[in-house]
């Protein structure tokens, strides 16, 4: 079984400690790189060797991919509900099940007698309204386990309070950095005057960020300068600029992919980041055109 970090170890027992309380909805709050779903992975491991039922819901084939390679290296072997498989297999006594196909499904007499059966239920990224559909279909004997980075929503969107009933915020980032779990980061930007954007509710208007990060002194040589720092050594280079506007993101990016020694990624898409393979950032630095 996987060794697990000082910090992974505090997690399960707060977990642990709300579950005893009577606490049965609780969120895991731990920052990207903590190993969330390692520590949710360990608590569905204990479960199961207790002869308790288990499912995880995520809502990206990513993340079940991922959590179906956390559960290989505990030595389970989950049963999968995703689109384009419509007959479900009970036999098991783990599944993952992508949030969107399970709600649609959820009414079906299977599916309801399954999730009645379930003992532990995990949430992956449970700050998102995706998983909102499931909840009521929970039963209330069930412990489930809410995992995010970010335990906040805004605006009209419920509450996680609503539902869960503990947080438990094992590790900051900062500490993550001093025990050598997380790099240290260098960050190279350009000083931008932001006075004239205006507000949309609490936060800057898109629109008026996104003109003011194209202008082309943002982003002009920053394949050579990004060279530069990284003396010679191979790697990747993503261009952060869709995190203003993605549909800007491509030409901003491509004006750099002349450069000497630099290819198009196979990875690239229209509305992620772009990749430029060729040029590589060390463990300790990453280089922004925008916020």
């Amino acid at each position: 079984m996987t060794t697990l970090r000082p910090y992974q170890n505090q997690a399960i027992d707060q977990m642990r400690t709300s579950i005893a309380e009577g606490k049965r909805h609780i969120i895991l709050c731990a920052p990207t790189g903590s190993g969330k779903t390692v520590m949710f992975t360990f608590m569905v491991a204990s479960a199961l060797q207790r002869g308790k039922r288990c499912i995880i819901f995520t809502d990206r084939v990513e993340l079940l991919k991922q959590s179906n390679g956390a559960l290989d290296q505990f030595g389970i072997v989950p049963t999968l509900i995703e689109a384009g498989k419509p007959r479900l297999d009970v036999s098991g006594n783990c599944f993952i099940a992508m949030a969107q196909t399970y709600a649609r499904r959820k009414n079906k007499a299977d599916y309801a007698d399954l999730m009645a059966g379930m003992d532990l239920v995990i949430i992956d990224e449970a700050h998102k309204q995706t998983f909102n559909p499931l909840l009521a279909s929970i039963p209330a004997k069930a412990v489930v386990i809410g995992a995010t980075a970010t335990p906040l929503r805004r605006g009209n969107q419920e509450c996680l309070s609503k539902f869960y009933q503990a947080l438990h915020n094992p590790v900051q980032v900062g500490e993550l950095i001093r025990q050598g779990f997380l790099a240290s980061p260098v960050t190279y930007g350009t000083n931008l005057d932001l006075s004239g954007i205006g507000m949309r509710g609490d936060d800057y208007d898109t629109q008026q960020m996104a003109t003011v990060y194209s202008k082309r002194r943002v982003f002009d040589g920053v394949v050579q300068n990004y060279g530069k720092a990284l003396q010679g050594q191979e790697g990747d280079l993503v261009c952060q600029q869709y995190c203003i506007q993605s549909r800007r993101s491509a030409p901003l990016c491509r004006t750099q992919a002349t450069t000497p020694g630099m290819s198009m990624g196979p990875w690239a898409s229209r509305s992620g980041p772009m990749c430029w393979r060729g040029l590589s950032i060390p463990p300790t630095l990453s280089f922004a055109t925008a916020i």
